[in-house]
């Protein structure tokens, strides 16, 4: 993985609901092709915090969703997480992000 500084997302939108019948979170990444095929997906700590980051790591760089909602956070720590994007107009996708080593501090 990469050993450059995180790009922390203060502004993101996760939803939560069914996606093939199993309850799902999912960030919706619009306007652009999803760039991270190799992707896994942490929960992260915060420390003297009670709030928990979601980190997405890749070879092509890693995203922090901070301060996830902690009914997302229980969903991605069991399932890993589903990414919504459109690699071009008028289409949309979804891929699996799967989950590396649940919690971490």
């Amino acid at each position: 993985m990469t050993s450059a500084l995180p790009v922390v997302l203060d502004e993101y939108l996760l939803h939560r609901g069914e996606l093939d019948g199993v309850q799902s979170c999912a960030l919706l990444w619009l306007a652009s092709d999803w760039p991270f095929h190799d992707a896994v997906v942490q929960v992260v700590s915060r420390p003297l915090d009670v709030r928990r980051d979601v980190r997405i790591k890749s070879e092509a760089g890693d995203i922090v969703l901070p301060a996830v909602e902690s009914q997302c956070l229980e969903i991605i720590e069991a399932a890993g997480l589903h990414v919504l994007f459109q690699p071009r107009p008028g289409v949309t996708e979804v891929r699996h992000v799967p989950l590396s080593g649940g919690l971490h501090g």
